[in-house]
This record gives structure tokens, C-alpha cells and sequence, in this order.
């Protein structure tokens, strides 16, 4: 498993006393680039002692499905976009309990944006890619 801190989702960012259990939320990330390409599937796992974000598959169960672009998540992610807005449209969002479904916002705190409800990781080093995400 990944810390979680390393994708920013911290115990600021998600709530784990949001959820009664554990769950875990698949992503699936269109545009990633080429040399990217084994983050296009990434998994987060909540639960109530702690948050853990895995490149590999954890082995558990998925409750939630996340599907788009990864344009489309960094730019909810950030603030860019409110997640009413791409949800069911750019972002598919699948699972069998609709009542988790409907709960996401809450326990991954999309209504929060990065550097004004959370501050920006400094000391982080990041790639430059070529293109515009």
C-alpha cells in the first residue's frame, strides 16, 4: 500500500468517521499518461482506523466504482469543478449500494478544495508531463 498522504488524501481529506465499515472505492483513469500507466487503477480503502491508497488490488471487496478521465478527477479534486457537475456525466460512478453512492461527497470531502480548505503539500516534488491535464 501507498500512504495515502503521497495522493493527498489525508486524514483532512477523507472522513473516516463518515462511514460505519469498511470501504473500498475503485478509480478508473482515462488520459493517464503513457509511462503512467500502471496508476490508472488505483484503489482506496476507509475505514474507520485509517485511510490507505493502493496501486495494487488490495484484495477486498469493491463497494464503489469511479470511472473518467483523470483531467476530470484532478479538476474536482482541486476545486475546478463541483462533483454535482461531472458526476454521472464525465465521472460514472457505479456500485450496488446506492445509499453509499449518493454518500460519497462526505466521506472523501469533495466539497473542500486544495489551498483554501487544505493546505498545499510543499516539498512535494513533481514531473512535469508534456500536454495539459
Amino acid at each position: 500500500m501507498i500512504p495515502s498522504s503521497l495522493y493527498g488524501v489525508s486524514e483532512t481529506r477523507a472522513v473516516r468517521d463518515a462511514i460505519d465499515k469498511k470501504v473500498v472505492a475503485r478509480f478508473e483513469f482515462a488520459g493517464v499518461p503513457a509511462n503512467r500507466t500502471k496508476y490508472s487503477i488505483l484503489w482506496l480503502v476507509l475505514d474507520p482506523q485509517g485511510v490507505d491508497v493502493c496501486a495494487k488490488d488490495p484484495g477486498f471487496a469493491v463497494d464503489v466504482t469511479f470511472r473518467g478521465k483523470i483531467a476530470d478527477f484532478v479538476a474536482v479534486y482541486l476545486g475546478y469543478l463541483p462533483w454535482r457537475q461531472v458526476e454521472g456525466k464525465e465521472i460514472i460512478v457505479e456500485g450496488t449500494d446506492r445509499r453509499l453512492i449518493k454518500e460519497v461527497p462526505t466521506w472523501i470531502r469533495l466539497d473542500k478544495i486544495v489551498g483554501r480548505d487544505f493546505p498545499v503539500v510543499k516539498g512535494v516534488v513533481r514531473e512535469r508531463t508534456t500536454g495539459a491535464i
